[in-house]
């Protein structure tokens, strides 16, 4: 397929004259309710009661964004909003499909286009400059859009998956010790070194400052592996060398990583043998007192509270006396152990579907790379059922009586999908996708990110509609009405 090449400005209006900034005082006096949302440079940052656009825009940060390649930096609102002078705002002239230019904006490297050193900004200037590849057609772009939207909604579906797993091991901690800080199964309180030894990471020398250090075979584990590992840390982006390690320390696979500085408490369980500097504290646990997967779940809910009570500085950080006499809810090991048994059933679940995730990213990147080069056949890509966004949208038939307050913004998913699930799966667990077939079966639409929020949404309190349970021949999570 050959590409013709179009500057952005002249594929778009622009919009940036309607867009009005609000400070947190002004905000909260337009925010009874919170109807709205408010948009920044990235996504939303706050609801209120009042709306500049009514219309389907393309935003793109002005500042404050990443601009990068597969760097999302613009998005699409088509719902009434309110939008800062942190992000362009952009409609359809006619030239373009506003879909394809979102994927694109996202897939390309836009880094020429940012002006300033510090602070990256993409000036209105600047992005008209910008250079589009578009299909000789308009269908085409609108097949290429199809094609990675799809993609992306499967993507997004995969980490949602993954979220509730994490939720359920939450549901599953706080059901069998209730919530440690407030302690509501009144286990004993006792300091958190009677668990096991805290010790600082050992790194004589900065890293940084001595490369002779590095580039070897021994692992070194830094504050932002720990902070983004999830429960195992398994992937690392530094080595020592030998000299490296004779200055540090070799910690054993299944020390419990606990972040003193910048990244405060944050926990992650070593996959592997490796080193960390004195930013991280190393957690061996005595297993007559305590298991790790008990205290890195631990920590989830006492981090914040650590992390206020670190002492100012230029960098907040906690010292081992903090940490060591920190006071903890001590369970019996047993009741920690049968913890660790559903733990790690989840987590195996949790590591097939990253693989997939990570499949569907690769895809993904592929996908995106093909066909901004013209290399997808896009001959038999249906696109009758994309919205043209030249003609009014038809408003949606609601779940149920058709309980309205106006327009279908306000359409009322909590009570309709409430009343479903209580017809439906009244003593039968059900997953995420048996809910939206029942929805579907009733001829009526309600969108995915509504029945995802309403799941969460179900899944919150003591009294909670639904809780979550592990369905290990099928491999995933299933709900049920909570008796």
């Amino acid at each position: 397929m050959k590409f013709i090449y179009e500057t952005l400005g002249n594929l778009t209006f622009n919009l940036d004259n309607k867009r009005v900034p609000l400070n947190s005082r002004e905000r909260s006096e337009k925010k009874k309710i919170g109807l709205y949302p408010y948009f920044g440079a990235n996504n939303i940052l706050d609801y209120i009661d009042e709306y500049i656009f009514d219309e389907k825009i393309l935003c793109i940060a002005e500042d404050g964004g990443s601009w990068g390649s597969q760097e999302r930096c613009s998005y699409i609102v088509n719902e009434k909003c309110w939008v800062n002078n942190h992000a362009h705002v952009l409609k359809e002239n006619g030239k373009a499909h506003l879909e394809y230019l979102y994927f694109y904006l996202n897939h390309a490297n836009l880094n020429k286009y940012i002006t300033g050193t510090t602070r990256g900004k993409l000036t209105r200037r600047e992005l008209e400059k910008i250079i589009i590849p578009l299909p000789p057609t308009i269908e085409d772009q609108k097949r290429i859009a199809k094609i990675l939207s799809e993609c992306e909604a499967l993507i997004q579906k995969r980490k949602d998956s993954i979220g509730l797993l994490d939720e359920l091991l939450r549901s599953t901690f706080l059901e069998m010790f209730g919530d440690p800080v407030r302690n509501e199964k009144e286990w004993e309180m006792v300091s958190l070194s009677k668990f096991g030894t805290i010790d600082r990471g050992v790194s004589k020398h900065r890293p940084r400052n001595a490369p002779k250090l590095l580039n070897g075979p021994y692992p070194l584990v830094q504050t932002g592996d720990v902070a983004n590992s999830g429960t195992y840390i398994a992937t690392y982006k530094q080595t020592y060398s030998e000299l490296g390690l004779k200055q540090s320390k070799m910690w054993p696979a299944g020390t419990l990583c606990i972040t003193i500085a910048a990244n405060i408490a944050k926990t992650g369980i070593l996959a592997f043998n490796a080193c960390f500097p004195d930013s991280v504290v190393g957690f061996v646990v005595d297993p007559k007192e305590a298991t790790n997967l008990y205290v890195h779940h631990l920590f989830s809910f006492f981090q914040r509270i650590l992390e206020k009570n670190a002492p100012s500085a230029a960098q907040k950080n906690i010292n081992l006396n903090i940490l060591r006499n920190f006071k903890v809810p001590q369970p019996p090991v047993e009741l920690q152990l049968e913890f660790d048994e559903i733990v790690l059933k989840v987590e195996k679940i949790k590591i097939q579907f990253q693989s997939s995730l990570k499949e569907l990213q690769n895809l993904y990147g592929s996908l995106s790379q093909r066909a901004f080069k013209g290399e997808l056949d896009l001959s038999k890509v249906d696109i009758s059922d994309m919205e043209d966004s030249t003609q009014e949208k038809p408003e949606m038939e609601p779940i149920g009586d058709p309980r309205w307050e106006g327009k279908v913004e306000l359409q009322d998913y909590q009570v309709h999908i409430d009343e479903i699930i209580r017809k439906d799966f009244e003593n039968i667990s059900f997953s995420f996708k048996q809910l939206e077939s029942a929805i579907a079966d009733r001829g009526v639409y309600v969108p995915y990110e509504g029945v995802k929020e309403f799941v969460f949404k179900s899944l919150e309190g003591n009294e909670s509609l639904l809780v979550q349970e592990l369905d290990e021949k099928d491999k995933q999570i299933v709900f049920k009405i909570r008796s």
